[in-house]
């Protein structure tokens, strides 16, 4: 499972029981933790810069932007012009490795949504 953190402790000697809680609480601080949407943009940003959104039929997949929905587990909705065109993007890996880099969260496990927004013309 790559998503898990690993502790290796002992039973018989009691080596490392005490980091248990530490990375219990770790984790839990990380689930309960409310991100700001500033921020999330900010992120959601920097990642579609590393990798351009696909285009199909000549119709280009918008991000327009996220915010968290809510905590435990943490759940981020991204507005998007067309949802269709989400399957052709890795949105989720490139998020999660940015979590991890911008805001140290590590052992995230987070929901994502995808809300189309509607935008029109004045």
């Amino acid at each position: 499972m790559d998503y898990a953190e690993y502790l290796f402790i002992s039973a018989e000697t009691g080596q490392r029981i005490h980091k248990i809680y530490d990375l219990v609480n770790m984790i839990h601080d990380n689930q309960v933790m409310r991100i700001k949407t500033g921020v999330l943009n900010e992120i959601l940003a920097k990642a579609t810069a590393m990798k351009q959104p696909p285009s199909d039929k000549g119709k280009r997949l918008k991000l327009f932007y996220i915010t968290q929905a809510s905590v435990s587990p943490p759940t981020f909705v991204i507005f998007v012009n067309d949802r269709e065109l989400m399957h052709f993007f890795p949105i989720l890996d490139i998020l999660r490795t940015r979590f991890e880099k911008i805001l140290a969260l590590e052992e995230l496990l987070f929901d994502l949504l995808f809300g189309k927004e509607e935008r029109t013309r004045p």
